[in-house]
């Protein structure tokens, strides 16, 4: 039968707790906090890029030789300030020289020319002037001999009408009559010899004239040819110094030299050899280059980002706060370029010069954190799943030939 145990139960009885313990209610309020932390917090996410660097606005410029040569004088130096069109380094010009001399030569030998048959024209159209005159003087006597002979004809034909009057009525002889008719006639005979004379002179005034004019157009020609020759020669002396101007490498644009090619006099510089880099002074922009996966769709104009850059503590300097201001549509060589755009009013320590490099952090969006807890799981298993096809975004691959991703979820401040 069975035997009760007083003292057993009476410990029982005293051990059994009277209310809810402190602990478990510490740890329901955890639970409960952490879920509405879980369901109600937002976490910023970022995607990374460690292949950012600071540039100026426009793309730095270089300076290449643009003909073979060798060095002569070298007048920049890395670092130095220089103007658009400044010379930096200056070639063997000697032959190119000489052909711009020979080019001007032959131009100031075809000025000569030119000058001198202008002034033979000149000279020709003078003459042709005169010679109208004296045909014109030449043609005023021929029209007075030949009114001189009409008015002696009349008067040889009025004689001749009086004597065969004077013949009919027996007051003179016939010999008297005949010596006024021929006197008339030869009258006739003067009267059209001068009205020849007239119209040879005419002939020979145009003739003459003709001749001049042929000599004044064939000078014309001569001048033409010699004009033409000139452009000719104007344009081989623009060649010739072209030729000698692609002797000099100049700046492309006004800016500080960030690189410069080890030349010193008497190097060969080949057709093409950059010689010099020129920086524009323009302000700085930042650039990225992110995998696709984590820019495209995700990264977006006006998105804001932070550059820690390389070499500099963010402790001791801090960060920059950027801007995205544009991003590509296309992967080029596996990745996106992303630009962004600093502000006017940074502050910072860091002495802030091109080519500065660095990691870029932008924030794409903000998530609960309930959320990235599911995309970490999802990440998990697509690790874990077993895959021999190579990623086809052009994203880079980690050893098991996933596609590496870089997010960063930096956890908010009061966050538990």
């Amino acid at each position: 039968m069975p035997m009760p145990f007083h003292r057993t139960l009476r410990a029982l009885e005293h051990e059994r707790p009277r209310g809810c313990p402190p602990s478990l209610i510490a740890a329901l309020l955890l639970l409960g906090g952490w879920s509405a932390w879980m369901v109600e917090a937002r976490v910023p996410v970022y995607a990374v890029s460690q292949l950012g660097r600071l540039e100026v606005s426009t793309t730095p410029h270089r300076s290449a030789a643009l003909t073979p040569g060798r060095v002569s004088r070298v007048f920049a130096e890395i670092g130095q300030l220089v103007t658009s069109g400044e010379a930096l380094v200056q070639l063997d010009d000697t032959l190119e020289r000489r052909r711009v001399d020979e080019a001007s030569a032959e131009l100031d030998a075809i000025d000569l020319r030119i000058g001198a048959l202008d002034a033979q024209r000149s000279v020709e159209q003078r003459v042709r002037e005169w010679q109208l005159r004296a045909s014109e003087a030449s043609l005023s006597h021929s029209r007075v001999a030949l009114a001189e002979a009409d008015q002696r004809s009349e008067f040889r034909r009025q004689q001749a009408d009086i004597s065969s009057n004077l013949r009919r009525e027996r007051v003179i002889s016939e010999i008297q009559s005949l010596e006024a008719a021929e006197q008339l006639s030869i009258s006739r005979w003067q009267v059209n010899a001068a009205e020849a004379s007239l119209e040879k002179e005419r002939v020979a005034s145009r003739y003459a004239d003709e001749v001049q004019a042929a000599q004044i157009a064939g000078i014309a020609r001569q001048l033409a040819d010699l004009r033409a020759a000139r452009l000719t020669a104007e344009a081989a002396l623009e060649t010739a110094r072209a030729a000698l101007d692609r002797t000099v490498v100049r700046a492309p644009v006004a800016g500080r030299i960030g690189s410069m090619a080890a030349l010193q006099a008497g190097d060969v510089a080949r057709e093409g050899d950059v010689v010099a880099t020129v920086i524009p002074d323009e302000h700085l922009k930042v650039m990225a280059e992110f995998a696709p996966a984590e820019a495209m769709g995700r990264v977006r104009q006006g998105q804001p980002a932070q550059i820690r850059l390389s070499g500099f503590s963010v402790a001791e300097f801090g960060v920059l706060d950027a801007v995205v201001s544009r991003v590509a549509s296309e992967p080029h060589a596996g990745t996106v370029r992303v630009e962004l755009t600093l502000p006017p009013d940074s502050h910072t320590r860091v002495p802030l010069q091109h080519g500065l490099p660095g990691s870029v952090e932008v924030c794409v969006e903000s998530a609960a954190p309930w959320r990235l807890l599911l995309r970490s799981l999802d990440r998990f298993i697509d690790d874990a799943a077993p895959s021999d096809a190579p990623p086809s975004d052009g994203t880079p691959s980690d050893p098991n030939g996933r596609a590496a991703r870089a997010e960063r979820t930096p956890t908010p401040k009061g966050a538990a």
